[in-house]
Order: C-alpha cells, then sequence, then structure tokens
C-alpha cells in the first residue's frame, strides 16, 4: 500500500513525481521529473511495485510543496528474482498528468526513465515489457493525459567491480596520489551503460586498497572528467589524502585550466560567464542554466580566432558537472563537437555552403568534443608542496588546430598575452 502523508517539495518545472515503496518515499526517485531506477534491491524475498504520479502544481498555489495520497488499489506485489536469477524484474507504474502534451511512448520514456535510451525503450515496447492502460502498443503511440504506463524492466544484478589490465598514462605520482593524463572515450567508473571498461577498473588492476569514502564504485576519486574530455585527473592512493584533497576541491583551491575550441567569435579578449547550473527539466541527463541551481562561475581567454571558431583557455572557479559545456553553450559558443549542448550539426544552418562543408569534414573526424583539461596544480594534502602539471593537447586537438591555421592563415589571429593574473 502506498501512503504519503508528508507535505513534499520538488523543484520541477513541468510536472512534479512521486515514487513510493511501502509508505517511504524513495531516495533515488524524484529529480525534475525523471526519476533512476535503483541498481539494487534490499535483500527481501518480496517487495511492491513502484508507482509514479506525475502532475502540475497548480499555479494560484504560490508553493513548490504538495501533498501526495494514493489509494491502496494502487499496490501491485512483485516478487523478487535476485536469488537464482542474473536479473531482477523492477515494475514501475506512470499516471500521465493533466495538460501533458501527446507525445510519443517511446520519446516520453527515454525523457523520464534514466536507465533508458530510446532504442531500450523501443525493444521493451516491443517485447511487452510496457502497456498503456493494461494494454500493449506500439512505440509511435502518443501518450495522453490519465494514461497509466506500465513497465516490466529486466535490471542488471549488482554492480561487481573487476581489475582490467587498461593502460593508464601516469605523468606524476608519490605514495599519496597520482595525476593520470585521461585519454578521450575512457569513462571515469562505471554506471548505468558503462559497467566495464572504465578509469576505476584499470585503477584496481594498478592499485589495491584504494580508499572508498565516495562508495565502491569510486574508489580514490575525488574528481571527474566526461568521458569524452581528455586530460589530468588526480587519484588518491590513501587517506588523508583523499579527504584532505577532497575538502580542497570542495573550498575551490584546486587550479584547473583547460582548453577548448568553440563556435563562433568571442566578444572579447576576455570574460566570465556567472550563471547557476541545474539538471535540466526537459532531459534528466543534462544540465542546464537554471534560476535557483548551484553558484557555476568560469573564466575565459581568447587565444586564437578563426572564420567562425576560437581556442580558448578556461579556468574554473566552482566544479559543476558539465560546467564548461553548458556555459559555453549558453552563451552561443558551444565546444565544436560537442553533441550535447550544440557542438554538431546545429549550428550549421549559419555557416555558408563551403563553411558547412569543411565544418562537416571536421566533424566527421572529430567524434567528441573539443576540451582537454590541460592544466592541474594544487598543494599537496600531505608535504605541502605545490604542484603543477601541464598535459600537451592531444592528437586530435592539434590536428584540428593546424587545419584551423592552414586554411586561415589571413584571419588567423593571436590576441595578444594576457597576464595569468588578470583573469
Amino acid at each position: 500500500m502506498f501512503r504519503i502523508g508528508k507535505r513534499l517539495k520538488f523543484n520541477v518545472n513541468n510536472f512534479y513525481c512521486a515514487v513510493t515503496d511501502g509508505g517511504s518515499l524513495l531516495k533515488y526517485a524524484v529529480w525534475s521529473g525523471k526519476f533512476q531506477l535503483p541498481t539494487e534491491f534490499p535483500p527481501s524475498d518480496s517487495y511492491m511495485a513502484r508507482r509514479v504520479l506525475m502532475f502540475n502544481l497548480p499555479k494560484s498555489s504560490g508553493s513548490d510543496h504538495v501533498a501526495i495520497e494514493t489509494a491502496p488499489e494502487a499496490s501491485i506485489a512483485v516478487h523478487n528474482e535476485a536469488s537464482g536469477s542474473e536479473r531482477i524484474l523492477r515494475v514501475i507504474e506512470i499516471v500521465i498528468p493533466p495538460g501533458k502534451t501527446p507525445e510519443r511512448l517511446d520519446v516520453f520514456l527515454t525523457r523520464q526513465v534514466a536507465e533508458l535510451t530510446r532504442s531500450k525503450a523501443q525493444a521493451l515496447i516491443e517485447t511487452g515489457g510496457v502497456t498503456v492502460n493494461g494494454a500493449s502498443v506500439k512505440a509511435s503511440r502518443k501518450v495522453h493525459p490519465g494514461d497509466v504506463i506500465r513497465l516490466q524492466v529486466m535490471a542488471r544484478p549488482p554492480l561487481e567491480l573487476a581489475p582490467e589490465p587498461i593502460p593508464l598514462e601516469i605523468v606524476w605520482e608519490d605514495e599519496w596520489l597520482l595525476v593520470i593524463n585521461k585519454p578521450a572515450g575512457l569513462v571515469v567508473h562505471p554506471a548505468a551503460g558503462n559497467r566495464s571498461g572504465t578509469l576505476v577498473n584499470a585503477l584496481l588492476a594498478h592499485y589495491k586498497d584504494l580508499p572508498q569514502p565516495g562508495g565502491p564504485e569510486r574508489p580514490g576519486l575525488v574528481h571527474r572528467l566526461d568521458k569524452n574530455t581528455s586530460g589530468l585527473m588526480v587519484v588518491c592512493k590513501r587517506e588523508p589524502a583523499l579527504s584532505k584533497l577532497a575538502a580542497m576541491f570542495r573550498d575551490h583551491k584546486v587550479h584547473r585550466e583547460y582548453h577548448a575550441i568553440a563556435w563562433w567569435r568571442m566578444p572579447a579578449r576576455q570574460g566570465q560567464i556567472d550563471a547557476p547550473l541545474g539538471r535540466d527539466p526537459r532531459d534528466r541527463k543534462k544540465y542546464a542554466v537554471r534560476e535557483g541551481g548551484k553558484p557555476a562561475r568560469t573564466r575565459w581567454n581568447l587565444l586564437e580566432t578563426f572564420d567562425f571558431l576560437c581556442h580558448l583557455a578556461l579556468r574554473l572557479e566552482t566544479g559543476r558537472t558539465h560546467q564548461i559545456r553548458v556555459h559555453l553553450s549558453h552563451e552561443g559558443h558551444p565546444v565544436f563537437g560537442d553533441p550535447d549542448y550544440g557542438g554538431r550539426n546545429r549550428q550549421m544552418g549559419k555557416l555558408s555552403s563551403a563553411e558547412r562543408k569543411t565544418a562537416a569534414g571536421w566533424l566527421e573526424q572529430i567524434r567528441r568534443q573539443m576540451l582537454h583539461a590541460a592544466t592541474l596544480g594544487f598543494t599537496h594534502p600531505i608535504t605541502r608542496r605545490d604542484i603543477t602539471l601541464e598535459s600537451p593537447l592531444p592528437d586530435d586537438f592539434q590536428w584540428l588546430l593546424a587545419e584551423l591555421r592552414a586554411l586561415q592563415p589571413v584571419h588567423h589571429r593571436k590576441p595578444e598575452a594576457v597576464n595569468p593574473t588578470e583573469w
């Protein structure tokens, strides 16, 4: 039975959700209208299905607080298949709220269930794992207010990390820390869709007993880089180095400088982007500039200007997820090649036909965002020694810069050097 008597607060733009389990609000359930499926369940013989209620908050209420009550018949019994099975059945129900505009079922599920890609949603619908109002439907079926969508999801068992012989480029190391040069394409830690082949799997093969304050899936980690961002990362081998360095990151006492190739000419030689970031209400896998989000500040310095691209150095004053990518996109200068924040085909309409052909050829060769963590500086948390490390631009970055410089020798311009203390 699903019973919620408390008033629940959600900061969501489009609609509001609650997922309940035996009367309790599940902590992984709700953020911005999109919920995470858990990776494992508590050991028990059976448990109640999850039911998701989605509804609009009345504009006249003047509050983000809502009270939720559900009827006893909302309960659905589901058996835990963890014993003797490699996969666990999870049942989820979603009630479409009043005012929701019609949308394809597969697209809706992709937007609202974090672990589902569109192809996985289509496969689940095709095999009967999704029903609408109790009936099997096609992926193209439009969802409407009042529809009850029921998903039967086969989830993988709890993640078991294993060492893997993945080579690491270690640029500096002592008994407490190591700094690696992460290549583009390497995922930092296991998560949905990337359960192996990660930096963590590589670390486990090289080092034993790494500290795990962030959980067993993140041993030694105090920060991360996106999968397709290259460059320097520091990893802690022992305590108390990890706790102290984590505090330095939290207090913004670590110097991080990135290089990026971005779209269009910048309006000045240098500047700062100060805009709060939060989950994108339209897509839980992305971030956006949002009122009420976490403070985020990025400083940038123009290094080179080309016809429709520019080469930037950027410094983080905060360390939010996707910060540089979101900030540059928000300012109209997305990182070249970034598929998530408008850095690929979305910019093509502004180019001439010749420029479009050139840019398309570069994008065929560049399969990731042109963003590189080039400089990492910090005071050693144990020895108190000042450490500053540099990573040269990777081959694909240098190749694109060479193409730009060769193609536009007349327009290619390097601004006057800027004193590092001025930006």
